[in-house]
């Protein structure tokens, strides 16, 4: 399994990870983190289309760490009341601790995406003072990719961040986290030099990347069998 600090309480956690078909050799990962609500369909359907294209796919479930609890209106239990969702960025630096020791995999190519919270923590996680406080020495991510993410806190050196290259993708019409604050502090970063972009998509609401979002009804996507490996890590 996973092991954080010595020094903090330890969690037990999940995450699927799945290969691509005929894999012989290292193939670049991506650590998915999900939204407030847990593991939804949007980031299966994602993580299909990239093992279509060759990528490995390690879905992480945050919300499966003890303390997590059901909502009213929620389908899963969730942690966001507690922690806003900072506790993702631990837990994708673990996962990627964990690929990198992978046979299967390129540990020098392994990225990470998220949704909603999971993109707050995707974004945050290029941080350097958050890599110091809770990354391990030698593993870094080699892009980060941020869908809908909320940048409305800031945090103590927030603008140094890793030179890897940053994605944000927002909705225009976005209801729960506003992308002209995310358009700032990106702009914060481009002006320092980083590699980072983000884009906004005219009429897209939170969520838009999904099919519920887009009015569209949920298409089962038929794949061949492959092996499936069930990690069940620790983390802190």
């Amino acid at each position: 399994g996973l092991v954080g600090s010595e020094m903090c309480i330890r969690d037990r956690i999940s995450g699927l990870l799945d290969l691509p078909n005929n894999v012989e050799k290292p193939v670049p990962a991506v650590v998915i983190l999900h939204g407030a609500g847990g593991v939804h369909r949007n980031e299966k359907d994602w993580a299909s289309r990239l093992r279509r294209i060759g990528l490995a796919t390690f879905i992480v479930n945050s919300n499966k760490r003890p303390g997590c609890r059901k909502v009213p209106g929620a389908l899963e239990a969730t942690c966001y009341d507690s922690n806003q969702g900072m506790v993702n960025i631990v837990d994708a630096y673990r996962a990627l601790e964990l690929l990198s020791t992978h046979p299967l995999i390129e540990p020098s190519r392994i990225a990470v995406m998220g949704f909603s919270v999971g993109g707050k923590a995707s974004l945050y996680s290029s941080v350097k003072r958050f890599q110091k406080l809770w990354g391990t020495s030698g593993h870094e991510f080699s892009a980060f990719v941020s869908f809908y993410p909320a940048c409305n806190i800031r945090f103590d050196r927030d603008e140094d961040v890793s030179n890897k290259p940053i994605r944000v993708f927002h909705g225009a019409q976005d209801e729960w986290s506003s992308p002209s604050v995310c358009k700032e502090y990106i702009e914060l970063l481009i002006a320092a030099g980083n590699d980072v972009e983000i884009t906004v998509y005219d009429k897209a609401h939170h969520g838009f990347d999904s099919k519920s979002e887009q009015g569209l009804s949920l298409i089962h996507i038929s794949e061949p069998t492959r092996p499936r490996l069930i990690s069940y890590a620790v983390f802190c």
